[in-house]
């Protein structure tokens, strides 16, 4: 006795019709081609989170980081810490001259700010680790560096709920 006929639609040659399914291949791609465009794939810290080797406050703590970093760097016109993010007017130098008393105290404010959390994480190979996957935006080189780079993220994160817990 012959086996029943598979129900659905056919190909002209009398074959059940694939183009109603989604192949494997297919799906993949799709994935690849959403995720390409996503910011984090741009730092090893979003290569990370998205390797699912650090948690999203770990992750969220580090771009903090970064951006505090950023800001302290730009209240003392300074260049960015990466060649990449060099600013070419910070480079050749500001002219305080044109500050209000505002900038200026936002300006402080920032530096201040940094300078709290480097005393709160130290002067340490927590902070060496950290300065040079955020900063300078580098994979880490040993196991140890990754062991101290996840210390220092789990520092800033005690810092930052610290902080909420505060305020």
């Amino acid at each position: 006795m012959p086996r029943p006929r598979k129900s659905g639609l056919r190909e002209p040659n009398g074959r059940p019709s694939r183009s109603d399914r989604v192949q494997y291949w297919q799906r993949q791609r799709d994935v690849l081609e959403r995720k390409q465009h996503d910011p984090k794939l741009e730092t090893p810290l979003g290569l990370y989170f998205l390797a699912h080797e650090i948690t999203t406050q770990e992750h969220e703590a580090g771009q903090w980081f970064a951006d505090l970093r950023a800001s302290a760097d730009a209240a003392l016109s300074l260049p960015g810490r990466h060649c990449r993010a060099q600013d070419m007017n910070s480079v050749g130098g500001q002219s305080n001259s044109q500050e209000t008393p505002e900038t200026q105290k936002a300006k402080r404010r920032a530096i201040e700010q940094y300078d709290k959390v480097i005393a709160f994480v130290g002067r340490s190979r927590q902070l060496a680790a950290l300065e040079h996957v955020i900063v300078q935006e580098r994979r880490h080189d040993t196991y140890e560096q990754w062991l101290d780079l996840v210390q220092g993220l789990r520092l800033l994160v005690a810092y930052r709920m610290g902080r909420r817990l505060a305020a």
